[in-house]
């Protein structure tokens, strides 16, 4: 490789063997390599989904790999071949200037490329769904499709949401609720979610709402569960499947105790 005296950029296929040796001989003053956003990128790259764009690669003069490692460690472990924007010559003082921007979150993303219709808790319901709740952190693309073939599932938890109450319309409760709907009504979820956002059941009221009213009241005072946290995100999702499976029953609860799963399958 020649590096020269000036910034010079082009787009060239970079291969695995060649992302593997610019990590192994010219990565000796980066930051701590995160396996998770390589990961990000691997997949990228083998859904086909890899675009070209000004960020890529960067080289310091001196021959130190700047910027980019962890798209080289995603191509890397793809095993796959992709054109990349590769930019010489950057002065070691620049680095000061990089990866000091804010840096966009999903929603900011996907607004971008063209799905306006989310708020954020809109992109935080999407990204629970997409996700089932697990610890996995889906790329934007993954998000995109799941978003088109859940579009309405998505909005409608969305529209649960509006008029939020800490701790009662958190991304977790919605989503829940929202994937209820498609096992009893839209009308059904909305009186639910009105009793939980207000204490005050419509009429006719029934004992069933009175368990509502009592989860409503649990989520507002436990702090544990509504923390924030994958584990206990999930817990709350199923928690809340829970209850609105007796509300549906006409069942009255007094106790919310844990669920070892959804009782209601989220959709792929």
């Amino acid at each position: 490789m020649k590096f020269k005296d000036q910034i010079n950029a082009q787009i060239i296929l970079v291969t695995p063997k060649m992302a593997t040796e610019w990590l192994k001989n010219h990565n000796g003053s980066n930051r701590t390599l995160n396996i998770g956003r390589a990961k990000i990128y691997r997949d990228i790259i083998l859904q086909g989904k890899w675009e070209t764009t000004h960020q890529g690669i960067a080289f310091f003069e001196n021959g130190e790999l700047a910027d980019g490692q962890h798209r080289l460690k995603g191509i890397e472990m793809a095993d796959v071949a992709v054109w990349v924007m590769v930019t010489y010559g950057i002065k070691k003082t620049a680095a000061l200037a990089m990866d000091n921007g804010r840096v966009r979150s999903v929603h900011d993303q996907l607004r971008i490329s063209g799905v306006g219709a989310l708020s954020n808790t809109g992109a935080a319901i999407l990204r629970f769904l997409s996700t089932k709740g697990e610890s996995a952190v889906p790329n934007i693309y993954q998000l995109q499709d799941y978003f088109e073939r859940n579009t309405d599932l998505v909005l409608f938890a969305q529209e649960l949401s509006v008029g939020a109450i800490k701790g009662v319309t958190s991304a977790p409760v919605c989503a829940a609720i929202a994937v209820c709907s498609l096992y009893s009504s839209e009308d059904d979820a909305k009186r639910f979610m009105t009793i939980l956002k207000t204490g005050i059941p419509p009429e006719p009221v029934t004992e069933r709402d009175f368990s509502v009213v009592r989860f409503r009241n649990f989520l507002i005072q436990n702090k544990k569960a509504t923390a924030h946290g994958n584990v206990e995100r999930k817990k709350l999702a199923m928690k809340t499947m829970r209850v609105y499976k007796a509300y549906m029953d006409n069942q009255s609860l007094s106790k919310f105790s844990e669920q070892s799963d959804f009782i209601y399958k989220i959709p792929d």
